[in-house]
């Protein structure tokens, strides 16, 4: 009786430290079953999705997820259920008030007497890192398609980065320039008129 006991004040106490650390997570964590109906969500997951865990266990897959990220959410349970490689995936969800949120997705399956019955999914809010990198694209576009010569110098006065049209001005490929120390690149006579400061952008016109 005292084992059994034993046994039973231990099963209480894991799961009091798995519903703390549900709940307590920073990142979501969710549960639905294999018909694509939540059955849960923590505290991030309320706070970044806008809905209460009340909301979400009335919602289906497809109320949240972006339309053109379905297939793919799909396709990354199926691997799952299959038992073939594949746990993680980027997507967007719909948030309540109908902002998207871009989230990096990790689920594996949960069971109940030796079978698959649902999915715990674990997402990341990836939204900041995703608008840093469609800016850093936006840039390096910009830069590339400019017409002017555009280089960057760090502050040994190396080559960072350089667009097609400054290397055309100076007669060489822009990956041959990363690395190399601006005077090499400058006719000597024209070093002095070149002396400026590093770590800048230099503008070149044709």
């Amino acid at each position: 009786m005292w084992k059994a006991a034993g046994r039973t004040a231990e099963l209480e106490e894991s799961e009091e430290r798995y519903r703390d650390l549900f709940q307590n997570a920073n990142d979501i964590i969710y549960t639905q079953d294999l018909s694509e109906n939540y059955t849960s969500i923590n505290k991030a997951g309320e706070r970044i999705t806008g809905y209460s865990n009340a909301e979400v266990i009335k919602l289906k897959m497809a109320q949240v997820v972006a339309p053109e990220f379905m297939e793919q959410t799909r396709n990354l349970l199926a691997l799952k259920v299959e038992n073939k490689p594949g746990t993680a995936t980027e997507l967007e969800i719909l948030t309540k008030d109908g902002r998207r949120v871009s989230l990096e997705v990790s689920i594996r399956l949960t069971y109940r007497d030796g079978k698959p019955n649902g999915v715990q999914g674990i997402a990341r809010d990836i939204t900041e890192r995703k608008q840093v990198e469609e800016a850093i694209r936006e840039k390096s576009a910009v830069l590339e398609n400019a017409v002017e010569g555009i280089a960057r110098l760090d502050p040994e006065g190396r080559y960072v980065t350089t667009n097609q049209a400054y290397a055309e001005m100076v007669g060489y490929a822009p990956e041959e320039m990363i690395g190399t120390e601006w005077p090499v690149t400058v006719h000597v006579e024209d070093r002095r008129k070149w002396r400026l400061p590093t770590n800048r952008c230099w503008t070149k016109a044709g």
